[in-house]
């Protein structure tokens, strides 16, 4: 999918279900002591989003492209359960080394789907969203892309997915996992009964000059099934 340009788009709440906040991301390789005019529309923009699902209107289904940490707090800090947010699709939010702390607990309780894609996340990033995970109980479809925490961040969600009776398919995509992982997986597949898929893509170097191996596995109930192995 291919971001829209920068900005907020009003227009999308017409039919109050879906809400599109799209942010550009802050300059690289520019250090001016003072935020870029990107980032402050970023965080101007969130302002907006906040105002928007505090009144409790019926957003349903909300995507964010390319959002910095400071933006996604003044957005989603503190802010009371959006009830009737049902699916959040969040891509390219950079973390800047902070962990999400109990945002995704608070705000999104409600949620059926959510996808991340975050980058530069904090050494807490795998235990929030666990403790997301544990406390939910609505959510039926979790995937994370890029980052978790490598094997033992992975092992930190699996071990709450032990525990929650709601999810129906949980997926790590581009992920640096290692094979062993799996056995976890499965493992934890025995003791929850709800889980019906399982989507891992492991991605790790091949050596100098040979490009990147990705391996896709998907663990699914009651047999496990493995994809193809390619070169990327």
């Amino acid at each position: 999918m291919q971001p829209p340009a920068p900005g907020f788009y009003p227009a999308d709440l017409q039919g109050q279900k879906t809400s599109t906040l799209a942010t550009g991301p802050p300059r690289r390789g520019i250090n001016t002591g003072t935020r870029t005019q990107e980032f402050l529309s970023g965080e101007a923009d969130a302002a907006v989003l906040r105002r928007m699902l505090s009144t409790k209107r019926p957003v349903r289904e909300l995507t964010i492209f390319c959002i910095s940490m400071a933006a996604f707090k003044v957005a989603f800090d503190k802010l009371e359960e959006c009830l009737n947010l049902k699916n959040a699709y969040f891509f390219d939010v950079d973390f800047e080394g902070e962990d999400i702390g109990t945002t995704l607990s608070v705000a999104f309780q409600s949620l059926h789907t959510l996808e991340l894609r975050c980058i530069n996340t904090g050494p807490g990033f795998a235990k929030d969203v666990a403790d997301y995970i544990r406390q939910n109980k609505s959510l039926k479809d979790l995937q994370l892309l890029d980052s978790c925490g490598g094997d033992e961040g992975a092992a930190v969600l699996i071990k709450a997915l032990a525990v929650n009776d709601t999810l129906k398919r949980f997926s790590l995509l581009r992920m640096r996992l290692s094979s062993g992982l799996l056995i976890v997986i499965a493992e934890m597949l025995a003791t929850n009964s709800m889980l019906e898929a399982v989507n891992i893509t492991s991605v790790c170097p091949c050596g100098k000059g040979q490009g990147v191996l990705a391996v896709g596995t998907t663990l699914v109930r009651p047999r496990i099934q493995k994809a193809g192995h390619h070169l990327a």
